[in-house]
């Protein structure tokens, strides 16, 4: 069997790939970027990939091989957690604490005045 590598974007795609995405052979190993446009509600909402990712992957009918998930933009993370209703609360919960939103001072702020620095700091 071949190996097989996927690799995809949460945000906009290179120039000229569009939301069907694109493939390529590279040896044996085929390569895939496809754009997956994900909305938030804003400060600490997540939102469960996995059913997203799994739906791509059989569309292009990959068997096993690696995916690479990127998040461009300096306020939005990615992260592996186990998803489930108490962490849902939790996890922004404990973003909140490590950066407050309401309350801090930061220079972030100062410099470009969008009132996000708290954004920038949470991981």
């Amino acid at each position: 069997m071949d190996h097989i590598a996927g690799k995809g974007s949460l945000g906009m795609p290179p120039p000229g790939i569009g939301n069907a995405g694109t493939a390529g052979v590279i040896g044996r190993m085929r390569v895939v970027t496809q754009m997956l446009p994900v909305g938030t509600e804003g400060n600490g909402h997540m939102v469960d990939l996995t059913s997203d990712i799994q739906r791509l992957l059989g569309n292009w009918g990959f068997l096993d091989g690696h995916v690479t998930i990127f998040v461009p933009g300096s306020t939005a993370s990615l992260t592996t957690i186990e998803y489930e209703p108490g962490l849902e609360k939790d996890f922004p919960d404990a973003m909140e604490r490590i950066a407050p939103s309401e309350g801090q001072h930061y220079l972030h702020d100062e410099k470009w005045g969008d009132g996000n620095g708290h954004s920038g700091l949470s991981w």
